[in-house]
């Protein structure tokens, strides 16, 4: 029994087959790196310009939205009582330019027009009494002090006259040039208040930026826009939206690798887990600003200390089953020494 358990463990057990192959790479001289698919726009955090209630949502998790598409309403009733309030300032403002603009006012000038008669009736009477003193040849026939007071009272009159006449004449010219300037300075600016609270009203109502697809959703009716959000990792992004068509790869190379790199090489993506799923790259743009290393893959050689050269591609999505945020390997045409 002892020299049959022996043998029996010394057989080795049958190699189970490989479901899926490794990916190999298409190369003779090559670049090895990850890549994290995205959205050719880049995966945009939607936000908002207040934090507020959320009202409605329009949309859901992949949905296709067009330019100006709505995606969610915040909540309207304080903005739209700010637009009531801005058009009631608007309509006094213009109430009073016009006021200044029709005047005089036609009831308003008779009453000025019978004043200034008066006053000339007084001055006049005045006038012919003083002329009475001035007739006298004899200056001692007349009391001094009456000729005085005769004096004074045409003088007092025909001023009175005079200012009433004045008056009348600028109830007639109309409102103050400068007046009517500021009226209308006063209206441009409460226009302009009107337009602020409008706009603000209009930013309620969140819409597509421009043509793509809803990536992630954390949006419910009566949920709370936050007006803020971590953005390197989306973690409090309400709404993350992008063009999928076509998509991009952002590929991480190590520094230590980075020399090698030629802008416009060409490169191979493989979806992880089967190497017989795989798709051409095109070359993008070199972003020229080396980063420490964000995206781990797991490997135990792995250090987060690295820093990476950050590259992008893009493919045609077509048939394969590749996803915004997934992980891909990267193999890039590379010489051993391009230098």
């Amino acid at each position: 029994m002892g020299i049959y358990m022996v043998h029996r463990g010394n057989k080795q057990p049958p190699v189970p087959p490989i479901a899926y192959m490794p990916p190999k790479a298409p190369y003779i001289s090559y670049i090895a790196a990850s890549g994290i698919v995205e959205a050719a726009s880049e995966n945009v955090p939607i936000g908002v310009p207040n934090g507020q209630v959320v009202e409605k949502v329009f949309v859901q998790v992949g949905d296709f939205c067009k330019s100006k598409d709505p995606l969610f309403q915040l909540d309207t009733r304080v903005f739209k009582a700010q637009v009531e309030q801005a058009k009631a300032s608007v309509e006094t403002y213009k109430a009073q330019l016009h006021k200044l603009i029709v005047q005089p006012r036609p009831e308003e000038v008779p009453p000025l027009e019978f004043e200034m008669l008066a006053q000339e009736a007084m001055w006049q009477k005045a006038k012919a009494h003083l002329g009475i003193y001035l007739d006298v040849k004899n200056p001692d026939a007349i009391s001094k002090n009456d000729y005085q007071n005769a004096l004074w009272d045409e003088r007092s009159t025909y001023n009175s006259y005079k200012e009433a006449e004045a008056n009348l004449a600028l109830k007639l010219a109309g409102a103050w040039i400068e007046d009517i300037n500021i009226a209308s300075q006063s209206l441009a600016e409460s226009e302009a208040a009107l337009d602020v609270a409008l706009a603000e009203l209009d930013q309620t109502m969140v819409r597509a930026p421009f043509d793509g697809q809803v990536l992630q959703l954390k949006l419910y009716p009566g949920s709370y826009a936050q007006s803020f959000y971590n953005i390197p990792y989306y973690q409090d992004a309400m709404l993350i939206y992008g063009c999928v068509n076509p998509l991009h790869i952002r590929i991480s190379i190590d520094e230590e690798d980075a020399w090698r790199f030629i802008p416009k090489s060409g490169a191979t993506a493989f979806i992880r887990g089967n190497g017989q799923l795989f798709t051409r790259l095109t070359y993008v743009k070199t972003e020229p600003y080396v980063i420490p290393k964000r995206s781990l893959t797991g490997d135990d050689r792995e250090q987060t200390d690295t820093r990476v050269l950050q590259v992008i591609y893009s493919f045609d999505k077509g048939q394969l089953p590749v996803y915004v945020g997934q992980l891909m390997d990267i193999y890039i045409e590379a010489p051993s020494n391009p230098l």
